[in-house]
């Protein structure tokens, strides 16, 4: 799962978008094989914060992204998988009216709230109103092995 996209803190901004996920079944973990979590996205003054960094799993043969939270709607996308779950769309809170707005969600949960925690990659909340803002949760790589 990508990391979420972080919230903005500007007047009029968006909650940030969640990030995308990735799953397929895969029967050797090759000792080459190389990870990379993606990072939340920070806040920013900006009406749209910055997006959330990439997740990925490569082997030489397969490669699987799992795209970060980014703004708008649809929400991140993910490739290479059996299984390829977009990020869940970020929200816009138009002239600052105050009302908190939750980062989109991803495969492990909800999004963000302005002032809360959030699943692995959920986008980052904005209260609105150039006050409160928070960034977006980190993503993961679960690597599962079976018998």
């Amino acid at each position: 799962t990508g990391g979420g996209q972080g919230g903005s803190s500007a007047t009029s901004g968006n909650s940030g978008g969640g990030g995308s996920t990735a799953i397929k079944v895969h029967d050797i973990i090759s000792a080459s094989a190389t990870f990379t979590v993606g990072a939340g996205g920070p806040v920013a003054a900006s009406t749209s914060a910055p997006d959330g960094g990439s997740s990925s799993y490569s082997d030489g043969t397969n490669i699987l992204t799992a795209s970060g939270g980014t703004a708008g709607n649809p929400g991140a996308q993910a490739t290479g998988g059996d299984i390829n779950l977009e990020g869940g769309g970020s929200s816009f809170n138009a002239g600052g009216s105050g009302v908190p707005e939750r980062g989109g969600s991803t495969f492990w949960g909800g999004g963000r709230s302005y002032d809360t925690g959030g699943a692995y990659g959920a986008g980052g909340g904005t209260r609105g109103g150039g006050t409160n803002a928070i960034a977006g949760q980190s993503g993961v790589v679960v690597i599962e092995e079976h018998y």
